[in-house]
């Protein structure tokens, strides 16, 4: 009996310590695989930064392209306030792609966690455009292209004119959506519908049989396209207007 407890207990003994040289093994081989999947995903991440700053370099250095050529040709050769208007507001469209380089994913997730953070904070706040960063420099630069597009059309061209009302919401949409000011958005966008429905309702009004059919298809053209872009902007400027009231609604 004694000689049989004795070959019983070797026994669990001897299990006993492959259980555990398995556990050993295992916990070895999950410790590795764990260390291969955080190089694999690090090994993977270089390659997005590395294929993000070659494209974004790229960009960049496009936009500059573009830019200069705006600058030194396309608008001092151009005859129409409409063209520089429209180049004026490629220019603006230019410095803020730039803007928008440099920004990895993880600070966009960082950003997108602080939104979610402050629900207390009333709309979205106005960026520091005052700063040193390279964004901050390109969104000066596309306000100031923007702004000069928007004075431009404003002095030089009708309410009514496409290339006005274009740049006018262009203007708008960078504020509320680079900038996050929209009551500025909204008040942009507002004036816009204001003047060209009083002068599309003062054209109604001065209109006279006596056009021929030349000239009524021509202005119902023109119309059409304008009333076009009336309806982007009052969409724009209504979701704008519904955005802030939720939100001082929320914030009381």
């Amino acid at each position: 009996r004694d000689s049989a407890a004795a070959i019983a207990a070797e026994a669990d003994k001897q299990l006993e310590s492959k259980n555990s040289i398995n556990d050993n093994d295992e916990e070895d081989s999950l410790s590795l695989s764990l260390k291969d999947y955080d190089e694999e995903a690090k090994r993977r991440m270089m390659i997005i930064r590395n294929a993000q700053a070659s494209v974004e370099s790229e960009l960049r250095a496009l936009c500059q392209d573009v830019i200069s050529l705006v600058e030194e040709n396309l608008i001092p050769n151009s005859s129409f306030e409409d063209a520089k208007v429209f180049y004026l507001n490629m220019k603006g469209d230019c410095y803020r792609y730039m803007s928008e380089c440099g920004s990895s994913p993880s600070l966009h997730l960082e950003q997108q966690q602080d939104e979610v953070n402050n629900d207390d904070t009333e709309g979205n706040e106005s960026k520091d455009l005052n700063d040193n960063s390279s964004s901050s420099s390109s969104l000066r630069l596309a306000l100031e292209a923007y702004n000069t597009a928007h004075n431009l059309a404003t002095h030089e061209m009708v309410p009514t004119h496409p290339e006005r009302l274009a740049s006018a919401r262009k203007l708008c949409v960078f504020h509320e959506k680079y900038l996050g000011d929209q009551t500025q958005a909204s008040i942009v966008a507002s004036k816009a519908i204001e003047d060209a429905t009083t002068a599309l309702l003062e054209e109604e009004n001065t209109t006279t049989e006596g056009n021929n059919n030349n000239n009524n298809s021509m202005q119902n053209s023109a119309s059409k396209k304008t009333r076009r872009y009336l309806q982007r902007l009052n969409q724009y400027c209504s979701t704008t207007s519904a955005t802030t009231t939720t939100t001082t609604t929320s914030a009381a």
